[in-house]
Order: structure tokens, then sequence, then C-alpha cells
């Protein structure tokens, strides 16, 4: 599944690349992936667990966000910012891939992440707290309260923290860290930074489009909203609950009309506009629309 995963999120990598225990960068565009070493002593540290909330400050591909949102739960918060568009829309484009091909996907367990396009420096921190927090940039000593105001009581942060990848937790008003590896991370963007780049760093149509809409949204405090699922999805969930994974694969094999084996199937998240009205399994469309073929003809 984690093979799988990595292969989705970005191009141009052979198997053995992607399956090695290394970080991956894309030369022509903002995209990479740490190893899978980082990623999974992130997790153990988050030491996640359902009902959490997550925050993942420089989401990019969405692949962290899309791991961790298999162990939040379906009804979870799963919150991602990234400073650039293009990678943005590059996440919501992985991730549909992913719950529509995927054949571990499983909705009954995702929490489906939301992107937002912005610099985690301007999070409305009196806006939402968190369970759960990653930085996926070396941050300043100048920003690390910014972080650590995001956490609820009882809340975890991870995060590169001078040549460190350390955890935080917060027990009321007091803060402690733990050391967990030593890592090397780009730095965290700040404003400043993010000007100084702009005009002397990038040049051409195709890397301008990648700052479109995270300039304009830097401009105010960002609030990212939580998308809440409706009574009929809820519902639905329940039911592949009681089916079960194994048994939902075999769904047009009950004995039910036509109608409610697509009611079964049929997966809608408000969060991905992009693949509204678009079934979780898509080999159970097409036996979906044979079986329905067959009752016509009969």
């Amino acid at each position: 599944k984690q093979w799988y995963q990595r292969r989705v999120r970005i191009d141009g990598f052979i198997a053995s690349q992607l399956y090695a225990d290394q970080t991956l960068r894309h030369t022509s565009s903002f995209l990479h992936l740490s190893a899978p070493c980082i990623y999974a002593s992130v997790v153990e540290a988050l030491d996640i667990s359902f009902g959490h909330s997550f925050l993942n400050v420089g989401s990019g591909t969405g692949y962290l966000s899309t791991v961790v949102g298999n162990l939040l739960g379906p009804n979870s918060i799963n919150h991602g910012i990234e400073l650039r568009q293009t990678v943005v829309e590059h996440a919501y484009r992985c991730l549909e891939k992913y719950i529509t091909t995927c054949i571990m996907f499983d909705a009954t367990v995702l929490a489906v992440p939301t992107f937002a396009c912005g610099n985690g420096l301007d999070l409305d921190t009196d806006y939402r707290k968190y369970d759960r927090i990653y930085v996926g940039a070396e941050v300043p000593e100048e920003y690390k309260h910014v972080f650590c105001s995001l956490l609820i009581d009882g809340g975890k942060l991870v995060m590169p923290y001078m040549g460190k990848l350390v955890c935080i937790t917060r027990e009321g008003e007091r803060l402690s860290a733990e050391e967990l590896l030593s890592v090397s991370f780009s730095p965290l963007m700040t404003k400043e930074m993010v000007a100084m780049e702009k005009e002397d760093e990038l040049d051409g149509e195709e890397m301008m489009e990648a700052w479109d809409v995270s300039e304009a949204k830097n401009s105010e405090p960002v609030r990212i909203e939580a998308r809440l699922r409706s009574l009929q999805a809820l519902c639905r969930l329940q039911i592949y609950k009681l089916i079960g994974r194994e048994n939902l694969v075999r769904v047009v094999d009950l004995p039910i009309n036509v109608e409610l084996q697509k009611y079964i199937v049929y997966y809608r998240e408000t969060t991905l506009p992009s693949i509204r009205e678009r079934p979780s399994i898509t080999h159970l469309q097409k036996n979906l629309q044979h079986a329905a073929t067959s009752q016509t003809q009969d």
C-alpha cells in the first residue's frame, strides 16, 4: 500500500527508488517525498488514534495526510496547508486516484484530507486547535510558538527544529520536547523568504503560476473549514462497516435490487468536487451496469 502511494504521488522514479529509504525530489517541480523512515518516525511519535484532528503544514503531495487519514477514522478532521497552488491541485489529483483506483481504499476508516493553499505561518491560531500537527520544514526559533499555539491540551507536534526531528507535547501551559532523530530539512518559507524568492529566482510563466493563489491568501489569517459529512454519507459508512470490505466486492451477488446495490457502492465526498457522484470501486460500477442490463433484458 505504501509503495502504491509513493508511486502515485511523484513521477520519474523506478520501483527500486520508490521503495528505497530515501528522499524523492522532482527536479522540474516543487514536488518531493521524505524518506519512509521519516514518515514512520513521525506517525509513531504522533501516536494517532481514531477521532484525533490532524494538521499537516507543508502537505505537499498529500502522501502523509492520506496515510494518517487511514488512522484517524472517517469523521475526523484531516487538514493540510501548502504554499503553492499547483502542488495543492496535484495533491487532490493523487487523492482522487487513490480513492477511485486503489484496492486498499476503505471509506470506513479514511478521514479524507482537505488541502488549503497558503502559508502555515498565517493560520488563525484562535480559529481551530488540533490534536496532532506535523510541520514538514525546518522551523526557526522565532516561529516555534506559532505551531505550539495550534495544539490542544494533550496534543502533539512533530517538526524539524535545530537539525533534529522533535516531538512537542502540550500539557496545559507546559510544553515538553523529545528528540527523535537528526534530520536535514529545507527551511520554513516565511513571508520575507517568499518575497525574495519571487523577486530573485522565479522566472518563466510556469514558475510564476505556482505562486498565484498563495500570495492572495497570505494577506489575511488562513482558516481551513471543516467538511462535515451528510447524514446519508454517515449511514452509508455504517452499511459499509456491517457488510465488511471483503463482502463489499461481492455486493452484486446479494439478493437485493440494483438500486440498493448502487446505493451501497456509491461514494460521495464533498471535499473532492472532482470525484462527486463517482463509485468508490470502479469495477463495481461496471458489474452493476452489467447486472442492470441483464435484469432489463429478463
